[in-house]
């Protein structure tokens, strides 16, 4: 009801104060393509992003509106109740942005804040696991991990990055087995392949490790990790050759 009369007034105001009108359009304009009632960009749980153009129209219909009050009814100009609106509304604005400065100051605030707008999603939980193992914070990490798999959701990048944890902590058989489910789900991908011969290197099977860095360079030439897993390797075998 509130957005029906809204849009209302612009028309209403189209004569009378037509750049506050202009700024109403604009401002439904803006958010049209994203609103979910014609959505031709992804889906996004949170975007502050979408409202930076719209926002423009808000700021002209504001300013308009009270550049007309001031003009048309200068007996206005000091009423006490009229300064404290502008005051209110600055303090409110400068708020809203200290907060939203907090919320986007690092991918973990920014994802918390996700999981606690839209809760029914699975991506929010997901990057939240992912920040947390970004920030080498392992254990809270594979908490979430953990609880994402228990979850039911399947997603290779999971299955990685808990056997990155386990590797860091020499924990190679649970390292081998989260390698190995990623593999399963992404076999043809590079990156899982550098990754899963990373871990065989660990593990002391060459020969896979030579096998799955191998092919993910058929992927990516310039997979860094698939060639340093091989470098490794001729090291070894090299060494081993030569004390033979």
């Amino acid at each position: 009801a509130l957005v029906i009369a809204v849009i209302a007034s612009a028309f209403l105001l189209r004569k009378k104060m037509p750049a506050v009108s202009l700024g109403i359009i604009w401002f439904f304009a803006g958010l049209l393509p994203v609103c979910g009632l014609a959505m031709i960009l992804s889906p996004t749980v949170i975007a502050d992003r979408y409202l930076y153009i719209p926002l423009i129209g808000v700021s002209m219909a504001l300013s308009s509106a009270a550049v007309f009050i001031y003009e048309r009814r200068p007996s206005t100009r000091n009423i006490p109740a009229l300064k404290a609106v502008v005051a209110a509304v600055i303090i409110l604005s400068a708020s809203y942005t200290t907060a939203r400065v907090d919320v986007w100051n690092t991918d973990e605030s920014f994802w918390r804040r996700a999981i606690k707008d839209a809760p029914e999603l699975t991506m929010p939980y997901k990057n939240y696991a992912f920040s947390l193992a970004r920030a080498g914070k392992t254990d809270e990490a594979e908490s979430r991990f953990l609880m994402l798999k228990a979850m039911g959701i399947i997603d290779p990048k999971i299955d990685i990055n808990l056997s990155k944890i386990y590797l860091a902590r020499n924990d190679i058989e649970r390292s081998v087995k989260y390698a190995e489910n990623a593999l399963a789900m992404n076999v043809a991908d590079s990156g899982t392949l550098a990754w899963y011969g990373c871990v065989m290197l660990a593990n002391g099977n060459l020969v896979l490790a030579r096998r799955a860095s191998e092919k993910a360079l058929e992927g990516n030439k310039y997979n860094y990790l698939a060639l340093d897993n091989i470098a490794k390797i001729d090291r070894i075998e090299g060494n081993n050759g030569g004390a033979n």
